[in-house]
Formats: C-alpha cells, sequence, structure tokens
C-alpha cells in the first residue's frame, strides 16, 4: 500500500492511500465544515485519484490544491470582496487570492 503524506501551508495535515485518507489530530478535531478541513480532504481526494491511476500524476500538493480549489470555488465568484466569499464558500481566502490571480502568460 503506498501511503501519500498530504502538505498544506508548510505542515503535513494528512495521509491518503488509494482508498482512504487520514487527517492530522489538529484537522480531525475541527468541525467538519471548517474551511481548511474541507480544503485538505478534497487535496486527499486528487492524492488517492493518482494513486489509482484515476488522475494523471505525479502527485504534488500543488496540483492537489488547484483540484481543491477548482472543485470548490466557482468560475467568477472571486470578483468581488475575497473574505466574504470565503465564508460563505467555506474555503480558506489564501486560496480565494490564488484562483483571483491572472494566469501566467
Amino acid at each position: 500500500m503506498i501511503v501519500q503524506p498530504i502538505v498544506y501551508r508548510g505542515r503535513r495535515v494528512a495521509v491518503a492511500t488509494q482508498t482512504s485518507y487520514l487527517l492530522s489530530t489538529e484537522l480531525e478535531a475541527r468541525p467538519r465544515d471548517d474551511p481548511e478541513r474541507l480544503f485538505v480532504q478534497f487535496m486527499c481526494l486528487h492524492a488517492a485519484d493518482v494513486l489509482s491511476g484515476a488522475a494523471s500524476g505525479p502527485y504534488s500538493d500543488e496540483r492537489a490544491r488547484e483540484y481543491a480549489r477548482a472543485c470548490l470555488v466557482p468560475p467568477g465568484v472571486v470578483d468581488g470582496d475575497v473574505e466574504l466569499a470565503a465564508r460563505e464558500l467555506r474555503v480558506p481566502a489564501a486560496e480565494l487570492a490564488v484562483r483571483r490571480r491572472p494566469a501566467a502568460a
């Protein structure tokens, strides 16, 4: 069994396999609708997809973050107040700010 560590904001927050994941004690203790917990869970889903071959690899935390943002943030929603949108979507505000940046040419 391959175990993929998940790192978010400089710290290991979870591990994922093809079929499951385990959150850090800190994230597991948070409410289910906690923005960071939810975001990391989507990162774990991406890792599971890579490990199972459902998504192309190799796994990277940056690609997992892109996946989580794509799943959680509807297009166009970051055109207004980032903090308000983050609260409404239950997504870390820093991740909305990333979606707001123009793509590199």
